[in-house]
């Protein structure tokens, strides 16, 4: 992603996400991290963060290119 108010509004909303679904987790009556099944949902957690480390991260850039 080259441009940076893209790249931006990227890493902005899918923090956003990350957090509202935290919060959402964090204030229900499940006792989700006391239970085998509880993992599941933990696991829409893994891509906002692999989307947030690889908007962090941006686009490689090869010497031979510049």
């Amino acid at each position: 992603m080259s441009h940076p108010v893209a790249r931006m509004l990227l890493i902005v909303l899918n923090t956003i996400g990350l957090a509202l679904y935290i919060y959402w987790l964090a204030t229900r009556e499940d006792l989700i991290l006391y239970s085998t099944a509880g993992v599941l949902y933990l696991l829409p957690c893994v891509p906002f963060i692999f989307v947030l480390i690889a908007a962090w991260h941006g686009n490689p850039v090869n010497e031979d290119e510049e």
